[in-house]
């Protein structure tokens, strides 16, 4: 869990090899993914797969407040099937 004061993010739009999945509870902000940027609020969901740039900035005038999980699935896993 995370809690961001208005204005700020975690870091800028970034890529790693794990999934992620983000859910916003309160505040308003946007999410980029992929190049697309989009509007995000209360019950807002994020997905992106591995190596794909994202990341989350707080445009709202209170603290936006989200949850967060990351992953690498088993088939990007060597020696996994």
């Amino acid at each position: 869990m995370a809690s961001l004061a208005p204005g700020a993010s975690p870091n800028p739009p970034h890529r790693h090899p794990e999934e992620e999945f983000l859910i916003v509870s309160d505040g308003n902000g946007e999410i980029e993914c992929d190049g697309k940027v989009v509007e995000a609020g209360p019950g807002a969901i994020m997905y992106c797969a591995g190596n794909t740039l994202h990341g989350i900035t707080n445009t709202g005038q209170t603290p936006l407040t989200f949850y967060w999980s990351k992953w690498i699935a088993k088939s990007h896993m060597p020696g996994v099937s």
